[in-house]
């Protein structure tokens, strides 16, 4: 039941999704520039922030292992569609890390990241532009 997933279509282009493990719901509503109303994420909003999600705790699980604190990280993530055929088109993945970050565990935490398991289920047909940033 942990990977389980209840959708229920609300009407007006809008739907529930109930994580059957927590009972957490969320609701998903068809864009503005495709016959929605825009009141809440998306479906491709969601595909966007998985993946942003997904390297951030990837990388929160590679710092546990290096011994490494990863401290503040913030993941800003543009999505662009593709109009014909309607798809995901390009995602660009901006990651802040706003505390000091060993110079020697970089590229090993960055590597996480490319490597987390949505980001890597994209299609090779999406663009993906990813930035890594250490303020």
């Amino acid at each position: 039941m942990d990977n389980q997933f209840e959708i229920e279509y609300l009407n007006g282009l809008r739907t529930e999704a109930t994580h059957i493990a927590t009972g957490t719901k969320l609701i998903t509503d068809a864009p503005l520039d495709n016959k929605g109303q825009g009141r809440s994420f998306a479906p491709t909003d969601l595909l966007a922030v998985s993946v942003g999600t997904c390297m951030i705790t990837t990388m929160g699980i590679a710092a546990d292992q290096i011994g490494v604190e990863l401290g503040k990280v913030t993941c800003s993530v543009k999505k662009e569609m593709n109009a014909k055929p309607r798809r995901l088109a390009k995602l660009t993945i901006i990651i802040n890390f706003h505390d000091e970050i060993p110079d020697s565990n970089k590229r090993s935490l960055e590597l996480s990241a490319l490597n987390c398991p949505a980001h890597k289920s994209l299609s090779a047909d999406v663009e993906q532009v990813t930035e890594f940033n250490y303020l």
